[in-house]
């Protein structure tokens, strides 16, 4: 089974651009490997929730779940066309999965509530959140005429400072405040919570990204090890993860971007799915990527633990 890694780092235009040396070797691609999702035989019954999942990397955390089995898929994004279609394309993978979806706006405490709901009234469970809805800063013309992200405070608008903040902060806190009561009462599930994170969160440079989407991520960060602090008497498992340096969307012009957005779409699924597939209790609270080579994470398992690796403290 062909094995898809790459040398640690590549191409990092600055030290420290994928964060610390975690393990030598990492992932480009869950394709034919062991962590494969199509490999994965999920317990049933098994619900995943995903925000942000009519396109993109949330759609492809869905189509992973889907490969592995999960009998219950809950979508749920703004745009009704792209959940439609999500949900087609998820029966085509898994015709037993049920599969429902919400049009939500994850600013929005209401709908989030609404979406909860729907999440009991449907499946009457929840395994795993997946809190994935999240926007970039608004691109502008850079020196060398590529698009780029705005590089300083003052090139920024307080506008899009504070939708970019909202959205990837305050719609993943009140996405967690929404499904936390559900998956406390899934005693008999995976009871996971994952927070899709960025690798700029480690970053205090706007080489790459802007200073509000840095910041949200960080913050998201301790969020997730908030919430562990907080939930994990009651069974809850939480992890933020860097889904991978995957091309958005909406793509990108710079020439940077293309030699770094190198990643397979497919790889921050497998990884959810792997995360999340049997508790992994001493993974929970902690910051981690899907690039990492899952195998030496559990081979290292005690030192983590022990030296509580991977998350945010001042080092002195």
């Amino acid at each position: 089974m062909a094995e898809e890694f790459r040398e640690w780092p590549v191409y990092p235009p600055r030290p420290g651009l994928h964060g610390p040396q975690v393990t030598q070797l990492y992932r480009s691609s869950a394709k034919d490997t062991a962590m494969d999702p199509k490999l994965v035989e999920l317990r049933a019954p098994f619900v995943v929730a995903i925000t942000g999942s009519g396109k993109g990397v949330g759609a492809a955390i869905a189509e992973a779940y889907a490969h592995a089995g999960a009998s219950g898929i809950l979508l749920s994004s703004r745009t009704l066309d792209d959940l439609q279609s999500m949900r087609a394309q998820i029966n085509t993978i898994n015709e037993k999965c049920d599969v429902h979806f919400v049009v939500c706006d994850v600013t929005n405490e209401d709908e989030l509530s609404n979406l909860a709901l729907e999440c009991k009234n449907r499946f009457g469970r929840l395994d795993v959140a997946i809190i994935n809805a999240g926007v970039g800063s608004k691109r502008i013309k850079g020196p060398d005429g590529d698009q780029r992200y705005p590089q300083g405070i003052l090139e920024d608008t307080t506008a899009d400072f504070f939708h970019v903040w909202r959205t990837n902060f305050g719609g993943a806190y009140l996405t967690a405040r929404a499904f936390l009561p559900l998956l406390r009462e899934t005693v008999d599930g995976a009871q996971a919570m994952v927070f899709i994170s960025s690798m700029a969160s480690l970053h205090n440079y706007t080489d790459l990204t802007s200073v509000s989407y840095n910041i949200s991520k960080l913050a998201v960060n301790r969020l997730a090890e908030h919430i562990h602090d907080s939930y994990a008497k009651d069974g809850i498992l939480t992890h933020a993860i860097h889904p991978g340096c995957i091309r958005d969307t909406d793509g990108h012009s710079s020439s940077r971007w293309h030699d770094i957005m190198v990643d397979d779409i497919s790889l921050p699924g497998a990884f959810c799915v792997w995360l999340t597939q049997e508790r992994r209790d001493w993974l929970s609270g902690r910051y981690l990527s899907a690039n990492w080579d899952v195998e030496k994470l559990i081979e290292d398992k005690e030192q983590i633990v022990d030296e509580d690796k991977f998350k945010a403290y001042l080092k002195v």
